[in-house]
C-alpha cells in the first residue's frame, strides 16, 4: 500500500509495492529517494522514507528468514540512526548560532558536545568545534556506510543470478515486487535444504 504525501509525492512503504529496482538501488547507494516514485523527493521528510524502508527490509528478512540478513539489516539500522542524528545536531547548531537558547545548549550538551558560553567568541569558537565535530562524525557513517553497501552490493548481484538461474527466467527489477523476490528466495532456500537432507 502507497500513502499520499505533500503535494502528491508517493513513495514505496513496504514490500507487497516496493519494486526489486527500488529495493536494490537503496541497498547499492545508500539513497532512500529511490522509494519516491511519484513527486519531488524534498516534499518528504527523511526520517518517513528511513521508516519507510526499515519496513520493506525488515519485511523482506522475516519472509526469508534469514539472521545474517538481520544483522546485516541492524546494522543498517544503527548506521541510519547516527546520520539521522547527526542532521539533527546541524539542525540544532544552525538554530543555536542563530538564537542562543539554553534548552538547545542542553540538548547539544547531552549528546556530548561542550559549548562555552562565557564570551560571544568563546560561544562562536565552541560552535565551531561542535560543527568540525559533527562533520568528522558525518564521514565516519559515511565511509562506514559505503563499506556495508559494497558488501551487499556484491552479495545481491550473486543473488539475484542464482535465483534467476534457479526460477529460469530474467527478472523484470522494475515489474517484480520485493514480497515476490523475497517469496522465491525463501522457496530456493527451502530447495537447497531439501536437497541436502535427501542427499
Amino acid at each position: 500500500m502507497t500513502q499520499q504525501k505533500k503535494q502528491d509525492t508517493r513513495y514505496y512503504e513496504n514490500s507487497s509495492v516496493a519494486t526489486l529496482h527500488s529495493f536494490r538501488m537503496v541497498i547499492e547507494t545508500g539513497d532512500y529517494n529511490y522509494l519516491i516514485y511519484e513527486g519531488d523527493p524534498n516534499d518528504v521528510d527523511l526520517i518517513d522514507l528511513a521508516d519507510a524502508w526499515f519496513t520493506i527490509y525488515g519485511e523482506f528478512s522475516k519472509i526469508i528468514k534469514d539472521t545474517s540478513l538481520e544483522l546485516m539489516f541492524s546494522e543498517l539500522k544503527r548506521l541510519e540512526a547516527k546520520k539521522l542524528r547527526r542532521h539533527l545536531h546541524k539542525w540544532l547548531v544552525n538554530f543555536l548560532s542563530k538564537y542562543p537558547e539554553e534548552e538547545i545548549i542542553k540538548e547539544l550538551e547531552s549528546e556530548g558536545y561542550k559549548i562555552n558560553t562565557d564570551t560571544q567568541e568563546k560561544y562562536y569558537q565552541s560552535l565551531q568545534r561542535v560543527v568540525s565535530q559533527i562533520k568528522k562524525a558525518e564521514l565516519q557513517v559515511r565511509l562506514a556506510e559505503k563499506d556495508q553497501n559494497k558488501k551487499q552490493d556484491q552479495n545481491f548481484d550473486i543473488l539475484i543470478t542464482e535465483l534467476e538461474k534457479f526460477q529460469g527466467y530474467g527478472f523484470n527489477e522494475k515489474e517484480m515486487t520485493v514480497k515476490k523476490f523475497a517469496s522465491i528466495y525463501k522457496r530456493y532456500k527451502d530447495d537447497g535444504i531439501r536437497r541436502k537432507t535427501t542427499a
